[in-house]
């Protein structure tokens, strides 16, 4: 209704892209345009070969910046075409560059109605909002607000920036830009009304932004919880109403949603301890000098209750998309001073009583003093023992992007992935390429994927390195292909592990990933007004078909981590995978 409210100002250009893009008629720019367009007369339709060639020549120019060039093209290429949201959009990014922000703002709305560009570019939301700065900035104050209002409904994410974006500097002294850009901040003075302010703020933000609940019902107990969380504010210190929250996003069923234990007006408290949960128990694998001494020993208690009661009682508070999720995310939160307190494990932030237990089944208390942080306690990845003299292959580069080693004599290559992200110095597609020509000479017979510390990053870089594995796989018979996945095998790391799983006959070896196959994801943030505090929520859906209804994909091979391989710096997942190689098996998938 928004589009259509907004009078006759840019509605009748919606309608008719509509109909042109049913009907295959181009569509040219509107009479109040034509004599600012870069290009005075629309040339005759284009063939199907010069249109290709015309758009690589278009979008060259707009990466080189050459923003009259390139708009020149795009022009030329959307009336010969209106049906390309791509063209659309990078023509109004280059009318927005020229500063003709009358002429960005209708583009924008053109690219909205065909909903965006390419895949990897802006989201219709992110056009709506765009329109809405070009309408601020050309001085068009209700269309501007409208467009805003617009791409807030459509799902627009980065609302924290709105206020202070440049470009809608024109309607700050507007009371309906207020109500847009700064929702839910307490005007009554005081603690529980801004802590109130706060939840209404994130509820509607839910309702707003997540790929489930904006179309849906909230789950069942949602606004039960909300309720009390309200009624118990005046008596939870801010450390458990940030816990609560956590609590609330976790009841939204996915492992995207939480809360970021950071900076804000909450002084959160991290154990220096690093424990990875093995099926032997809660192992301490790292500790300062002053715990040295807690290295290699099972947490069995904390502040007085058994380790397998808190176990019970943390998993309300976890985010997951499955029970790998709180295997992986357990250590990190059982570390949380805040969460302690919830659980019952402390009166306050000096410290907690840790009971640990020897391998002889010596037991020992020692008091672990927290530290305050400023940023949040990251999923720890195991790393290596310090002092040891051999690392295990897959714990020497654990901070390593991605990177590769050749084993059994040059017949084996090793591919650790251990973040779905561009390096500074070499994109993901250029390693890929690199390793595409290693497997191309011959040689190699087998080829190992390891994703375990793999907890996501960015899907759209996946491609060139998914091809050249689907091309390892497809074009050389009798040739392998390995996945070694585990328990932080996550989000963009999933959507690696589907097409490797859909487009090749990898055998997977390890544990269960921490992603569904068809999972919602995207942490996006979300800052609560009052507090601070930075809370996310998944806001996209990543499925394969939607009919996936798989909790992991789980090994063919399994092989979970334990406690007496890790300190003795064996591998099984390497082990089991070698072993298959050098007998030449091919397990069935």
């Amino acid at each position: 209704m928004i589009a259509l409210m907004r009078s006759s100002y840019r509605a009748p250009w919606l309608l008719a892209l509509t109909l042109a893009a049913m009907l295959g008629v181009a569509l040219v720019p509107a009479a109040g345009a034509a004599s600012s367009s870069p290009v005075a007369k629309v040339p005759a339709r284009l063939g199907g070969a010069e249109s290709f060639r015309l758009l690589q020549q278009a979008d060259s120019s707009y990466r080189a910046k050459n923003w009259t060039g390139a708009a020149e093209r795009y022009a030329r290429l959307s009336a010969n075409d209106s049906t390309n949201g791509h063209v659309w959009q990078n023509q109004a990014w280059c009318m927005y560059q020229l500063e003709r922000f009358s002429e960005a703002s209708s583009f924008f709305q053109r690219a909205v109605a065909l909903g965006g560009g390419r895949p990897g570019q802006s989201p219709a939301s992110s056009n709506a909002y765009n329109a809405a700065c070009c309408e601020a900035r050309a001085g068009h104050r209700d269309p501007a607000l409208a467009w805003l209002q617009r791409s807030l409904d459509m799902g627009y994410a980065p609302r924290s920036g709105i206020a202070d974006d440049a470009d809608l500097a024109s309607l700050r002294s507007d009371p309906r830009f207020a109500g847009l850009a700064h929702p839910g901040v307490a005007t009554a003075a005081g603690r529980d009304a801004g802590w109130r302010s706060d939840l209404d703020y994130l509820v509607s933000e839910i309702q707003r932004l997540h790929a489930v609940y904006r179309t849906e019902p909230l789950p069942p107990g949602f606004d039960a919880a909300v309720a009390s969380l309200r009624a118990d504010l005046p008596r939870l210190n801010d450390g458990d109403v940030a816990v609560r929250l956590q609590g609330l996003l976790a009841r939204l069923g996915d492992g995207h949603s939480g809360v970021r234990m950071m900076g804000s007006r909450v002084g959160f408290h991290t154990l220096p301890l690093k424990t990875f949960l093995f099926p032997e128990g809660l192992r301490v694998f790292s500790a300062p000098a002053a715990y040295a001494k807690l290295t290699g020993r099972n947490v069995v208690g904390l502040g007085g209750q058994p380790l397998p009661v808190l176990l019970e009682r943390l998993r309300p508070y976890v985010s997951r998309d499955n029970d790998m999720g709180v295997a992986w995310s357990a250590p990190r939160f059982l570390s949380s001073i805040e969460v302690l307190h919830a659980l019952g494990c402390v009166a306050d932030s000096s410290g907690v009583d840790v009971e640990t237990e020897d391998s002889s089944g010596q037991r020992e208390t020692v008091h672990v003093v927290p530290s305050a942080h400023a940023a949040a306690p990251h999923m720890d990845k195991l790393t290596a023992q310090e002092g040891v003299a051999e690392v295990p292959l897959y714990l020497r580069h654990v901070d390593n992007i991605f990177w590769s080693e050749p084993l059994e004599n040059g017949h084996v290559m090793y591919v650790q992935f251990n973040q779905v992200m561009d390096k500074p110095e070499e994109r993901l597609a250029a390693f890929a390429l690199r390793l595409r020509d290693q497997l191309a000479q011959g040689g190699v017979t087998d080829v190992i994927v390891d994703v375990r510390h793999n907890n996501g990053g960015n899907a759209m870089v996946l491609d060139e390195f998914v091809r050249t594995l689907t091309a390892f796989d497809a074009m050389h018979p009798g040739r392998h292909l390995y996945a070694i996945t585990g328990r932080a095998t996550f989000s963009a790391a999933q959507v690696f592990i589907n097409r490797v799983e859909a487009g090749t006959n990898a055998v997977f070896v390890g544990e269960p990933s921490s992603s569904r196959p068809d999972f919602v994801g995207e942490d996006t943030e979300v800052r609560l007004p009052f507090s601070e505090l930075v809370t996310t929520v998944s806001s996209r859906r990543h499925f394969i078909d939607g009919w996936d209804t798989r909790a992991w994909i789980a090994p063919t091979v399994s092989a979970a981590p334990t406690a007496a391989d890790y300190f003795a710096g064996r591998d099984a997942a390497l082990e089991a995978v070698l072993e298959l190689v050098r007998e030449g098996a091919k397990v069935p998938q």
